[in-house]
């Protein structure tokens, strides 16, 4: 008889249960009423006294092992259950999601290359450090040549020389190694040079050129490509290449689209001419794939373009209108100015905020993540800014000077760092303030330097930590008579002047 007990012990350990039903089949057969273990307890007063206490121990080994397996699997069946109730069927179509969109520079990236596959180039890729065979020698740009000046370029090594890529030509070079013509190919993908950083130059871009080798390929056939791409990208059929000077190639041209004069706004967007820049096209048309936009608008900057409002407006984007510097003004002065944007722009927030007191940029980040629709991040969360070390040094500089000095300085002064060097342990920063007037010298100067030296102090302890590493700031003064009104002066400090 303990045998038999001792194989059902077995049995019940090696259950296992699908649904509730046969879990259920399962407890009757053991722990029912009229189950097994009832009927050996009724047994157990028949048996030998000398065999009871064996044969109570494997009759409460078996209660345990079925008791005990009923509870688990019941946990688990009910565990199953909960989960199918809280998502339902996971082999179902999902609901539609928002999950955002691409980066307008890779919308506007495929289109140019969609365009181009459909009348035979392939697309060429290639590394973005390169040496200089590839980068310069290749293309017959001599040692002497201006492109290979270490203010134009960024070099990692020299002896041999390694450096950030220039230009995509490097691509088109590595192609010619390994392909023999006929040739057409296209060469999409970020270049680096160091140029100021300013609305309309960066010293990261991206640039696509196109390569055709084949024989009775003549400037015709670049012409009309290019019609057929105006034609694709912008819709429209009419173009003009203005002849230009380029180091690299030759002949060489620019290309315009004409917009067209029908509306008022054609006529401030052409200047009047009807001729359109095509970069400004493709930016207009990136915006309308965005997500959110922020105006960004000083107190007391002059009021924007009727160009200016309806390119924001004109977006699908959720908006955000922000005012700076509120805390340089009174009460009165923000009221107007608010009332002001919210007739003049349409958004769904108008925020004053203080970017030097930190004043509302919690609440500010707050809405545009709010208003982000959800999806996987496209970047990496360190990534949050694509402006240079310089320029940061310019504001970080600039912004002490607001605080240190009074009446006109802060207004007729501005800050260019003419070299910045970045070593293992320590950063080089080489500065100047620029000043409209001789008078202003000593100003910033102050009495046997105090000025300039605490300007220096102040900025250098920011700098360290903004930067992450120990600063030496070099930091000089310049008059330039009336810089603010020189247009070449003020294109070179990164202002528009159009």
């Amino acid at each position: 008889m303990i045998d038999k007990i001792k194989e059902h012990i077995e049995e019940a350990k090696a259950f296992n249960a699908k649904n509730k039903e046969a879990l259920e089949q399962f407890r009757i057969k053991y722990l029912g009423s009229k189950g097994l273990l009832k009927e050996l307890f009724t047994e157990f007063k028949n048996i030998p006294n000398d065999q009871k206490k064996d044969f109570g121990q494997v009759i409460n080994t078996l209660k345990t092992v079925a008791e005990e397996k009923v509870k688990a699997i019941q946990e688990e069946l009910e565990s199953k259950e909960e989960v199918k109730g809280f998502y339902g069927d996971l082999t179902r179509p999902a609901e539609p999601i928002t999950i955002g969109s691409r980066h307008p520079i890779s919308i506007v990236k495929n289109q140019i290359i969609d365009i181009f596959s459909t009348i035979g180039f392939n697309v060429s890729e290639g590394p973005e450090i390169e040496d200089d065979w590839h980068n310069f020698t290749a293309l017959n740009l001599p040692e002497y040549h201006p492109a290979r000046d270490m203010q134009d370029t960024f070099f990692i090594q020299t002896n041999p020389d390694v450096l950030l890529r220039t230009h995509t030509s490097s691509v088109q070079v590595r192609y010619m190694e390994n392909n023999k013509p006929p040739i057409r190919t296209i060469s999409p993908g970020r270049v680096f040079r160091n140029e100021a950083v300013s609305s309309r130059s960066h010293c990261i871009f991206h640039q696509v050129e196109g390569l055709y080798i084949d024989k009775d390929v003549s400037f015709a056939d670049l012409k009309q490509t290019l019609l057929y791409f105006t034609k694709e990208m912008f819709g429209k059929s009419k173009i003009r290449l203005r002849p230009s000077y380029f180091p690299f190639t030759e002949p060489s041209a620019e290309v315009d689209i004409y917009w067209g004069l029908k509306t008022e706004t054609d006529y401030r967007i052409t200047k009047g001419t009807g001729w359109l820049e095509i970069m400004m096209k493709v930016v207009n048309e990136s915006l309308e794939d965005s997500d959110v936009l922020v105006l960004l608008l000083d107190i007391h900057g002059r009021d924007f373009s009727e160009e200016i409002r309806l390119k924001f407006e004109g977006s699908k984007a959720k908006k955000i209108v922000a005012l700076n510097k509120i805390d340089n003004s009174n009460q009165e002065e923000l009221v107007k100015k608010l009332s002001w944007l919210k007739e003049t722009f349409e958004a769904e927030v108008y925020l004053p905020i203080s970017a030097q007191e930190g004043f509302q940029l919690d609440v500010l980040e707050k809405y545009i993540v709010d208003f982000l629709p959800i999806h996987p991040p496209y970047y990496p969360e360190d990534q949050l800014t694509d402006r240079s070390e310089r320029f940061f040094v310019n504001e970080i500089i600039r912004n002490n000077i607001l605080k240190l000095y009074e009446e006109e300085i802060p207004y007729a002064s501005e800050v260019v760092t003419l070299s910045f060097k970045e070593e293992e342990k320590i950063i080089r920063p080489h500065c100047e303030v620029i000043l409209e007037r001789p008078s202003q010298k000593p100003i910033v100067i102050g009495r046997n330097g105090a000025g300039i030296k605490r300007l220096g102090i102040e900025s250098r302890k920011e700098l360290e930590t903004f930067l992450g590493k120990q600063v030496y700031l070099e930091l000089f003064v310049k008059v330039r008579d009336d810089w603010r009104n020189n247009k070449t002066m003020l294109k070179q400090f990164g202002y528009d002047t159009e």
